[in-house]
Order: C-alpha cells, then sequence, then structure tokens
C-alpha cells in the first residue's frame, strides 16, 4: 500500500516531481516553446469563476492543466491556490484546465469535494472536435508533454515564459510577478538545476547518501522555494540512513510548512516506509496523514488506508480497523483482497491488546 501511494500521490520524495500520463509516449515535434506566442484559449464549460474569453494583455496567466484521476494533480491543488491568493494582487490569474480527463461526468461532483480548495477559475477542454481536446492538443501536445499536472506561465505580453509542474513554478512566477523574469537567466538557472538534477540520481543510483544530502543542499541554496518540496527528499534520505533524529526533526520541520497540505501523504507515507517504524514519529505520522486524508479522502481509498497504517504504527488498532474498513468498501476490485488482508490483521492486534 506504501508503494502504491509513494508512486500515485508523491510530490515531494524524489527530486523530480510526480506526474501521471495519458498520452502517447512519443510525441511529434515540440512546435511551442518557451518565448513563444501563447496559443489561443479553446475551453468549453466554466466550472468556477468568471469566464476569460481570451489571455488580456497585462495580466500573468497560470494554465494548469489537470484531471480528477491524476493523484499528482491533486495533491499539487491547495499550492495552486495558494499562489493564485499570493499573487492575485500582482495581476495573475489561474485558470484550471481539466484535460484527457476519462469520465468527464465525474469532473462536476469532483469540484463540488474541493471547494475553496481549488482556490481559482477552472474550466473544461473543448473536444467538440473530438479527443484528445484542443488545450491539450495545441498546448500540452504541441509543448512536448505527455503528463500532467503541467503548468504554464505566460507574461504580461501573452508570451510562455515557463513550462513544469505547478510544485515548481513558485520562483517563476515571483520574478514574473515583481517584472524582474529574464528569458536568458532563467534558461541558465534551468540548466543548472538540470545538471544538480543528474548529480542527485547519481548519487541516488550509488546509494551515496550523503553525497545526496548535500546536492539537496545545493538544490535548495539555489531554489529556497523549494525548499518543503525537496525537504521530503532529504526526509527520504535520513531514513535510509537510519538517522531517525534528524528524519523525525526534518518531518517535524515539513508538518509546519505553507505546502503542508499538499505534501502531507507522502510525508507520512515515507515516515511509515522506514526499516524500524517504531524509531519514527508516529504520532506526527498519524496527523499528517488524517490531513491527507481530511482534504481528500473521498477521491482515492489509499487515503483511508494510509491513515489505517499511520494508526498501526502508533498502535491504535482499533482507530486502523475502522479506516481500514473504509479503505476496503472503496477500494476497487483489484485492491480489494489486499487492503481486506490488511483489515485482518489489524483487527488480530486490536484484539490482542
Amino acid at each position: 500500500m506504501l508503494r502504491s501511494i509513494a508512486s500515485a500521490l508523491t510530490i515531494v520524495v524524489a527530486l523530480s516531481t510526480a506526474t501521471a500520463t495519458a498520452a502517447p509516449a512519443e510525441l511529434p515535434a515540440v512546435t511551442l516553446h518557451v518565448g513563444d506566442a501563447a496559443p489561443a484559449l479553446h475551453l468549453s464549460k466554466w466550472l468556477k469563476g468568471e469566464p476569460i474569453a481570451a489571455l488580456e494583455p497585462g495580466k500573468i496567466y497560470v494554465i494548469e492543466c489537470w484531471a480528477t484521476w491524476c493523484g499528482p494533480c491533486v495533491a499539487a491543488m491547495p499550492h495552486v491556490t495558494r499562489m493564485q491568493a499570493k499573487y492575485k494582487d500582482k495581476g495573475v490569474v489561474v485558470i484550471g484546465v481539466n484535460v484527457w480527463e476519462r469520465d468527464p461526468a465525474a469532473v462536476e461532483p469532483f469540484m463540488k469535494t474541493k471547494g475553496d480548495r481549488m482556490g481559482y477559475v477552472v474550466a473544461t477542454d473543448d473536444t467538440s472536435a473530438g479527443e484528445p481536446g484542443m488545450m491539450a492538443t495545441h498546448w500540452l501536445k504541441a509543448a512536448g508533454r505527455n503528463g500532467i499536472p503541467c503548468s504554464f506561465l505566460i507574461d504580461r505580453k501573452g508570451k510562455v515564459a515557463w513550462i513544469g509542474h505547478p510544485m515548481q513554478m513558485e520562483r517563476p512566477l515571483a520574478l514574473l510577478a515583481a517584472g524582474k523574469f529574464d528569458y536568458a537567466e532563467e534558461a541558465k538557472f534551468t540548466e543548472r538545476m538540470d545538471q544538480l538534477s543528474a548529480d542527485f540520481a547519481a548519487a541516488m543510483k550509488a546509494r551515496e547518501y550523503d553525497r545526496g544530502l548535500a546536492t539537496i543542499d545545493q538544490i535548495t541554496t539555489l531554489n529556497p522555494v523549494m525548499a518543503a518540496q525537496y525537504g521530503g527528499t532529504r526526509l527520504m534520505l535520513l531514513i535510509q540512513k537510519k538517522d531517525y533524529a534528524a528524519a523525525n526533526a526534518q518531518a517535524a520541520k515539513l508538518a509546519e510548512s505553507d505546502d503542508v497540505e499538499s505534501i502531507a501523504a507522502p510525508l507520512a507515507a515515507t515516515l511509515l516506509s522506514a526499516a524500524d517504524v517504531d524509531q519514527i514519529d508516529t504520532g506526527l505520522a498519524v496527523t499528517l496523514a488524517e490531513r491527507a486524508y481530511k482534504a481528500n479522502g473521498a477521491d482515492n481509498f489509499q487515503y483511508a488506508a494510509l491513515v489505517a497504517k499511520a494508526y498501526a504504527a502508533n498502535r491504535q488498532f482499533d482507530k486502523a480497523v475502522e479506516r481500514q474498513e473504509e479503505a476496503v468498501k472503496q477500494a476497487p476490485a483489484a485492491a480489494k483482497e489486499r487492503e481486506q488482508k490488511l483489515l485482518e490483521e489489524y483487527k488480530r492486534k486490536s484484539a490482542a491488546k
């Protein structure tokens, strides 16, 4: 269960943020680049906020592509909401664009469960000409992107300034809002970050955890606003080293960050992945798992299962049983047997306590 949560929901336990893929693995030549004029908006139904017919000169836009089935998209929504609130007075407008949707009928009910956690305007892609949709074609496919979430930052002159994961957009967005964004300097920054990412990957392949931690220090020095996200990677490495005192301190620090709602699930999962779970702060794991569940529990059975796992680690087996029963009810057929076995395990431990 923890492995599946880590793969589906993790934003912070890897240097590269998680995405979900729905487009073909191979894409045609990229035709939309940073510095190009932004394509036109092709939106069908406005689900939240006032409709926007076209990108208005003088404003900065965030085009945030997402889908209901995309775990990383859901996890990033609180962060995107915070960005909209933080930079609203600077003329920043976030447009959440639902793309690659597998079940169009699921979008509006999903929106109702999110409420203020999607604090920006939201619309659906225009699929009137067929799948995959106009935004998916003229924005994502044109930019060579086959994974979501994916954000496009559009400058005040209507040019594409940046393309990437929403959890990484605060630095370029802040520069755009302050009128300090420089395309050449951003290209140099991206090149340096790519090199550090490669260095980190090499350190992980060699299981050189101290080297990996040193690389994270370089990354967060270069890009301080990403400290919370990369902090989760630091937590993972400290657990790999079995430095549990430092790991618990790191988890407690991250639990106080502005983006805690976005990272609560992977943080809890990372803590609970420890080889010796008795050494981690199981009470904090419960708090983080509960926070993630309250924000997203209706979206995926894995949130209830994660809370159950945290309660079991904290030896609160009665509560573990309660949440695991919920997980079993919500689980798809392929996962139901596994979740049922965990439920029986928690019941046995509860009875023996």
